[in-house]
Parts: structure tokens; sequence; C-alpha cells
């Protein structure tokens, strides 16, 4: 597993674009798209990785700017604690399936819950 993520590791880290993974929370990456310059701030944002049926997705937690590495961490955590309960994390609805695409493993979620 990865070295944990520091505030400083993620300062160096915003310099490069790439992927940086927390060792804290499985799955938590630091992803910078654009690198911070003297003049420019450049982009990074939290995601989340994880399977879902065999497939790889990724889940947005928020820009580095906004959201800091200890609510990174705790919303990453709420994220895998809701995907164990069958929770897809992207609209907070659980995820329904036939048993010919749960056997293919396709499940797809039906049911869109708005949380207000």
């Amino acid at each position: 597993m990865a070295r944990p993520l520091t505030a400083k590791r993620v300062l160096k880290a915003r310099k490069v674009p790439g992927r940086y993974a927390d060792g804290t929370v499985p799955g938590l990456y630091l992803q910078v798209t654009t690198p911070q310059t003297r003049t420019t701030r450049g982009a990074a944002s939290w995601v989340l990785r994880f399977e879902r049926g065999g497939v790889e997705r990724m889940a947005g937690i928020g820009p580095l700017s906004v959201v800091s590495l200890a609510e990174a961490r705790s919303r990453a955590r709420a994220m895998r604690l809701g995907l164990l309960d069958g929770v897809d994390s992207f609209v907070g609805a659980p995820c329904v399936s036939d048993d010919r695409q749960a056997a293919r493993g396709r499940g797809r979620c039906h049911l869109r819950v708005e949380v207000h």
C-alpha cells in the first residue's frame, strides 16, 4: 500500500501531473491535471477509484482548493461504506438489477433519489 499523503506531499505533488494514492483510504487519489507554477494555481482534485460489476469507475470527491485532505478521507470512507451497502455513489441510489444482468455483472441503478 502507498504511503499516506501529508500536507507537504500534497504541495509537492501539485507540481507534477499524475495520480497520487493516499495510503490511508483504499482507492483515494489526488489527481493533478494541470501543474502548479509561479503564475498559475494548477488543477487538482480528489477522486475515489472503485470497481462496480467488474468495471473500474472513478467518483469525484471535489477540488483540492475546496476539499482538504482530512475531508477527502472522510468522504472517501463514507463512499466506501455506501458501496458496501449497495448504494451507487454517483446518485445516492440503491443499485437494482434483474437476475440475468446480475449473473453477467451488469447490474444498473434504476432508482434515483434526490438528497436535499
